[in-house]
């Protein structure tokens, strides 16, 4: 059977309406293909209609869909970013673990060493000459404390502990004169200690009458001849800044070893 289009079968019809009903084309016979006619132009409105709503749809969701494309890229774009970073802070995470084991390992090796120098600094003041002893042994009773504290950090112990080593050696470099009771000749005299660096001390009683030296190997005070009187009141009184500083000639004697 041949299907005609709405706009034959529309044409037709109107066609039919201006030309009269044709003989044997009964009222009922028109009225029948008008209903028809209506019939196939309501559908085909109603078509029309949903074809234009899908087409909206479609343009909404083919919009919606590049909207989501270019919001995918971006994603995309952003996750090897993200994947670029991720791997950048785990190179520096891994470097900072590598610098964190090797920090522990160093703290593990320098407590053993300090307390080692620390032991040695000990000895050396309770065996070296007897001077500004006060000062010294409340040094060592602090650094004593600051290493048994387990609250303070190696980097701290370990300047507290080169600190106390530097005084000492600046001890080296500098002369003195203080005054001090000291054992000499088996009596306790009042005299003024002049310390000539960490070489030798001398000392020179009040009355400028008797004049010694500290044996560092007999750990004592030896006295010494009349003839180096003058040269250890030269020496003390440089060392008081009462006098300029000239070449003396003082018994030093043997260093002990």
């Amino acid at each position: 059977m041949k299907h005609f289009s709405l706009k034959q079968i529309f044409f037709f019809s109107i066609c039919l309406l201006l030309l009269g009903p044709a003989p044997g084309f009964s009222a009922q016979t028109a009225e029948k293909v008008k209903k028809k006619v209506d019939t196939s132009i309501a559908t085909r409105q109603k078509t029309q209609k949903q074809q234009d709503k899908w087409e909206q749809e479609k343009s909404g969701l083919v919009g919606e869909y590049e909207q989501l494309k270019q919001q995918q890229e971006l994603l995309v774009a952003a996750n090897a970013t993200l994947k670029t970073e991720a791997h950048a802070h785990l190179v520096v995470l891994e470097e900072l673990v590598a610098q964190k084991e090797a920090n522990l390992n160093i703290q593990r090796e320098m407590l053993p060493f300090l307390k080692e120098v620390y032991t040695s600094l000990e000895e050396m003041v309770a065996n070296d000459a007897p001077f500004l002893q006060e000062e010294r042994k409340n040094r060592l009773q602090k650094l004593t404390l600051f290493m048994d504290d387990v609250e303070i950090s190696i980097a701290e112990k370990y300047r507290k502990v080169m600190e106390a080593l530097f005084v000492e050696a600046e001890y080296g470099n500098t002369i003195e004169v203080t005054q001090d009771k000291i054992s000499l000749s088996g009596s306790e005299v009042l005299a003024d200690v002049f310390r000539l660096g960490r070489i030798s001390l001398f000392a020179l009683t009040l009355d400028h009458q008797t004049a010694g030296v500290f044996n560092v190997a007999e750990n004592r005070w030896t006295p010494l001849e009349k003839k180096h009187l003058q040269s250890v009141a030269a020496a003390v009184e440089m060392g008081k800044k009462r006098r300029t500083v000239e070449v003396i000639s003082l018994p030093i004697g043997q260093l002990a070893n």
